[in-house]
Order: structure tokens, then sequence, then C-alpha cells
């Protein structure tokens, strides 16, 4: 567990880069995060450090975050992680990385050593040496290539190599939560400001599947049953009448029996442009 006062100098930015679904499978659709970590040391601390919450975490094995009250030895605040002489620091990614970037000095010009970054296979990907000034030292790696694995730094000299405003992206899954029944659509659905308010106007249907009005009629709604009859609503009135009663020519429905489910039986309807006139479906 990192102390409190190491996460007030570090910030963290997630950004959701994709959704996907295991090919094949009927899995959830699950969330591929960017996450970008950044620290610049701001309190003391003593190798081994962790930066940043699992599974997006560094390691640091070798150094110290400190001050030394001199302004000019820090890339930005007044802390900075000092490597010691003799002292070799690597830096390992819980989740291996997709760019990383420090700054790096010669506390003194008895400071020498260098600056590695490696991929996955260990591979060499950036090389370099502290100097009196601070230097940016980054790898960002492309859509395809091999990932970041670490970086390691080695102090070969008399004097502290220093260390300051380090970041580093990665990706990660982010799982969805579990599924809740009784709450199937969690959140996502703003409240806007306009109140909707149901009215029942009709009762007394065994299945009622489709609305609609015929032309030239603006006093009635023509609702389908899936069982068959078709039923004027008085808009006026809300009385209810059979329009049409076709359930003689539908089959029997109910897949395991009488009235269980169905998919089969009187599923729309569709008045003529000029029913007005002819009276037709």
């Amino acid at each position: 567990m990192m102390a409190t006062s190491f996460m007030r100098r570090m910030a963290i930015r997630t950004v959701v880069t994709a959704l996907w679904v295991l090919p094949g499978t009927a899995a959830p659709l699950v969330e591929l995060a960017a996450a970008t970590v950044t620290t610049s040391f701001e309190s003391p601390e003593t190798a081994p450090i962790t930066v940043g919450p699992s599974p997006i975490s560094l390691t640091i094995s070798a150094g110290q975050a400190l001050t030394l009250g001199q302004k000019d030895k820090y890339h930005s605040g007044n802390f900075a992680l000092h490597i010691r002489p003799g002292e070799t620091s690597t830096g390992t990614f819980e989740t291996d990385a997709s760019a990383v970037s420090f700054w790096v000095l010669s506390a003194g010009p008895g400071a020498t050593g260098t600056i590695r970054v490696f991929d996955e296979n260990n591979a060499e990907l950036l090389s370099g040496t502290p100097t009196g000034i601070y230097v940016q030292h980054s790898v960002v790696r492309a859509p395809g290539e091999t990932l970041i694995r670490s970086f390691e730094i080695a102090n070969t000299g008399t004097e502290d190599i220093v260390v300051d405003d380090l970041s580093f992206t990665a990706e990660v899954v982010v799982p969805p939560p579990p599924f809740d029944p009784d709450d199937p659509i969690p959140a996502g659905i703003a409240t806007g400001s306009v109140d909707i308010v149901l009215t029942e106007i009709a009762s007394g249907l065994a299945a009622p599947v489709y609305g609609t009005a015929a032309p030239g009629d603006t006093e009635r709604l023509f609702i389908v049953d899936q069982s068959g009859p078709i039923v004027a609503i008085d808009l006026a009135t809300e009385a209810q009448s059979i329009f049409l009663d076709l359930s003689g020519l539908l089959v029997p429905l109910g897949a395991f029996g009488p009235g269980t489910y169905d998919e089969r039986g009187l599923l729309g309807l569709a008045f003529h442009p000029d029913y007005a006139t002819n009276g037709l479906l």
C-alpha cells in the first residue's frame, strides 16, 4: 500500500480507447483503457518505490526521493529521485507500457553513468548518458510494436544522478461490472428536461403489439392484438370496440400450450392510403 503523501504527488489520467468482444464468444463488452501516470517525486521516500496503482504500476528498485533545497537540481517542484554513486536503479512496469518519459540530470561533474530502456523482449530501445543539464529521455511505441518492459539508470560516477517528472502510459482491460438482472441498464441514461407521463387508454387485451391511426380518421386509435383482434379505441371516450377479428385465420398460439409464449400471430396492420374513401386495409 502506498503512503498517502506519495499519492498526492502522483497524477493518473485514464482514457477509454476501445470496446471489444472476444471473437467467437458471447462475452460482454470490455473496456480497453489507456492510463497515463505522472510523478515528480514530491515527497521523501526510499526505494523500492511504487508509482501508480495496480495493474498499471511502476516499481523503482533503487534511489531516494529527496530535496537538497537547490532549485537548479529539480526540473519541477522541490524534490526528485536521486540515484547514488554505485547504484543501478531499474524501473519495471507491471503492465508493459506504450510510452515512457523522464528528465535526467548529472548533479555534478563526477556523475557519470548510463540510461537505457528495454522492451518486453529485453531489446534495447534507448541508450543515453546523463549530462549537466536536464535532458528528456522518452520512448513512444507505435501500434503493433513491442511494448516497454523496463528502464535502467546506472550511476558509475561519484555524484548523484537526478531523475524528475516521470510519466508513462499503459493499456489495461477494464472488466465490466457484474450483471444485475434488476438493473440491466446501469447508469448511462441521462435525465432530460421533458417529463413523460403514461396514461392507460385500453385494457383487457391479450398481447397488444402495434398501434396506428387510419388515414382520414382522427378520432380513433387502432390496436393490433397478437391473438387476432384489431381493437378500435375512441380517443374522446376511450370506449373499445372490435374493428376486425382475424383470430379465426391464425394457427393456434402458444408454443408450449394455450396461454404460453409465442412469436407468431397478428403482428401488424397497414391501412390503404385512400382508406377514407375505399375502406381498404
